[in-house]
């Protein structure tokens, strides 16, 4: 205990005993004897020698990021957080959310520098699951981009110097107020639970920083705190236009009628801005960001992958779904937020035609709606879902999706739907700040099913994030789920330092009196923490032996200079062309619909590729060295309207030599499979793909790089 509270005392963090794993083998997928036990998670202490790794990823959600001096944020609505009809609004503002972004630099430092405690595999994918911002607002997505990317942090805006709810000088006393005691006497967390002094926090908090990024490539998600007025409220006319004002309300208007606070909230959230203000420095960075511009802001140079899973699609029609494929595992993101407000999920007709279209791209065969086994002709792959809501909250009726009439998919027939395909092993996601692990049975085959692993939030206690591995057990599916702590720390030395910094949040966090480390809830039970789940084998798993990696490579520091993952669009078979040019211009490069007639084992096969250049690299090697350096830049491609001098020839014509596999299929055949090496002549020119746009994302021309037989 540090400090005294006249209703809680304010306690220290402590380090005890790490937990084992639980087994859980709800399925009986090893048989009934496995279930419940647990074991030694260390890499050494792993009672399986030949479970094989298959993939290793990190998880992290709901990060919250704020921008804590924002107009449009009602923290006043926390005085009401014992009344019931703010349940679903409550807590607005929490008291270490500035000090958020050096929690997130903590948890990507540690994450960089961490491996899986069972394969002791380095992470090779990340996977964000939403509410990586708070308000739905330009400069935060700015901020959570240049933490996860690397760059330069910024999170104050307005003005010079702190101008919130935290502030001496603020008009109400519910709220921590680090300085000390302001003219009203003390605050309510200083006086009932202990809340201690910090002068000058506030000021250091929001000082810029550098991050160096993570540093594997990481996928993202769309939430409703992305999507809406502090996770719950459209962006009116009404919000917009306060957002970059500067009035900042501290009350609800005398008379305000409680019992449509939800109502109101979700669809006219202007209502809240009616009461008493006070005047704060207007910020045209805090405007409002849509759906379209928030995948958009995803595509930067460097990015890994290229859009961080969003596809070119998302950026066309502002959706924000998608599949990201590895060797072993197709891993699909779902958006269910609703943007017709509210903070419950959804999802509509048009998003559960095209999963299901996805998913059987990777099985080998499903269960159609009437029972009946249908073939498909494709290989089997292990399928990953990860999406903002999980099942039990995607309760949402309000529509605002782009399907028919708004209509939504209830939950119940998008688990009837899921149970069909035998390969979905997992679906990872947030929303409920708590960690959670369920077995969703099929009903049909109850010793089938998947698992659905819900990760508290790093903005709140135990602000963790979750590493979980692959394994193949023989002859059933391994996953394990391992908690991981961010490396700083148990408590502030000063607050000179990120990591004191980020120590604070977390002291603050386990204090909070709502949510904290007294709350059962966010931590959830052993068997949500660190667990080994099995599943039975959806597919003999030896069939992933090939392309599978040893590890992926870890990489420090920024994502630049690395060739982009192609991008997936339907009904395309995509290829990879390995160039080696003598030149230090390199390409990051998408696949992009082009026909080509091919013969593979003598029958004829139409084959969709292309290649659409995102940027240059410019590589330099390091006297002496044989291989690639390390020291890489990125030129986006419509930069290059300013370097025409420097002149691409030398990529010109340039024959290389290039091994192709292509692999296609006709319906009603077996799938084949050609492979053949032959001399290929790569042109660098500018000019725009037939039926695309012919610009890039910065205003300039297209870079193609168009691949001829030589």
């Amino acid at each position: 205990m540090l400090h005294h509270g006249s209703t809680t005392p304010y306690r220290a963090i402590e380090i005890i005993e790490g937990e084992p794993h639980i087994v859980r083998d709800d399925f009986f997928a090893a048989g009934p004897s496995a279930r419940g036990g647990p074991r030694d998670g260390s890499a050494g202490g792993w009672a399986d020698p030949v479970a094989r790794p298959l993939l290793c990823l990190v998880h992290l959600t709901d990060l919250q990021l704020a921008d804590v001096q924002s107009p449009t944020r009602f923290e006043f609505l926390n005085r009401y957080f014992a009344d019931p009809r703010y349940a679903q609004i409550v807590p607005v503002q929490r008291p270490q959310e500035a000090l958020t972004a050096h929690a997130i630099d903590a948890t990507l430092r540690t994450l960089n520098a961490t491996r899986g405690p069972v394969t002791g595999m380095a992470p090779q994918l990340a996977v964000t699951t939403g509410d990586a911002i708070d308000n739905a607002q330009w400069n935060e997505t700015q901020a959570f981009l240049a933490l996860l990317d690397g760059g330069l942090v910024v999170t104050d805006s307005g003005g010079p110097g702190y101008a919130g709810v935290q502030s001496l000088d603020w008009p109400d006393d519910i709220f921590w107020k680090p300085d000390g005691v302001g003219p009203g006497g003390p605050d309510l967390f200083r006086e009932a639970f202990g809340f201690p002094d910090h002068p000058g926090l506030l000021e250091r908090a929001l000082r810029e920083f550098s991050s160096p990024g993570l540093g594997i490539p990481w996928l993202s998600c769309f939430g409703n705190h992305e999507g809406l007025n502090q996770g719950v409220g459209i962006e009116t006319a009404g919000i917009a236009t306060a957002l970059t004002g500067s009035r900042k309300p501290w009350a609800l208007l005398e008379g305000f009628d409680h019992d449509r606070v939800l109502e109101l909230f979700m669809e006219r959230p202007e209502a809240f801005l009616a009461g008493p203000d006070i005047t704060v420095k207007a910020d045209p960075g805090r405007r409002p960001i849509t759906r379209q511009e928030f995948v958009q802001a995803h595509f930067r140079p460097g990015s890994r992958p290229f859009g961080h899973g969003f596809s070119e699609r998302n950026r066309l029609d502002g959706t924000a779904y998608y599949v990201h494929d590895t060797p072993g595992v197709r891993f699909i993101a779902l958006d269910t937020t609703c943007l017709a407000g509210g903070a419950a999920g959804c999802i509509d007709h048009d998003q559960a035609r095209w999963l299901e279209a996805r998913l059987t791209e990777v099985h080998s065969a499903y269960r159609g709606r009437d029972g009946d086994e249908i073939p498909t002709g494709h290989d089997d792959r292990l399928v990953v879902l990860f999406s903002h809501h999980g099942i039990d909250t995607l309760t949402s009726t309000r529509g605002g999706h782009p399907g028919p009439g708004g209509a939504v998919l209830g939950a119940s027939d998008l688990l009837a739907l899921l149970h069909r395909f035998r390969n979905v092993v997992l679906w990872l996601n947030g929303h409920t700040h708590a960690n959670t692990v369920m077995p969703r049975r099929d009903p049909d085959q109850p010793g089938r099913g998947f698992w659905e692993v819900t990760t508290c939030a790093v903005m709140d206690w135990p602000c963790q994030t979750r590493m979980v591995e692959l394994l193949d057990g023989g002859g059933y599916l391994s996953i394990v789920a391992t908690m991981v702590d961010h490396d700083s720390p148990l408590g502030p030395r000063s607050l000179d330092t990120n990591d004191d910094l980020a120590a604070l949040h977390r002291e603050l966090a386990a204090n909070m009196p709502f949510g904290g480390a007294h709350h059962p809830v966010g931590p959830g039970t052993a068997a949500d923490r660190n667990v080994e789940l099995r599943l039975a084998a959806p597919f003999p798993l030896g069939r992933l032996g090939r392309d599978l990696p040893a590890g992926a490579p870890r990489r420090a520091g920024r994502g630049r200079g690395q060739p982009a993952d192609p991008a997936r669009h339907a009904g395309a078979v995509s290829f990879s062309i390995a160039v080696s040019l003598p030149s230090s211009l390199t390409c990051a490069a998408d696949v992009r619909p082009m026909a080509h007639m091919v013969s593979s084992a003598g029958l004829p096969v139409t084959v969709t590729t292309g290649v659409l250049a995102r940027a240059v690299i410019r590589t330099r090697r390091e006297p002496g060295s044989a291989g690639r350096s390390s020291r890489t830049s990125s030129i986006p491609t419509g930069a290059l309207r300013s370097v025409n001098r420097v002149r691409p020839r030398r990529c010109h014509s340039t024959s290389v030599s290039s091994g192709l596999t292509v692999r296609g299929s006709q319906p009603g055949a077996p799938r084949r499979t050609s492979s053949w090496c032959t001399k290929y002549s790569t042109t660098l020119t500018r000019s725009s793909m037939p039926g695309m746009p012919n610009r890039d994302s910065r205003g300039g021309p297209f870079l193609i790089v168009s691949t001829r037989r030589g």
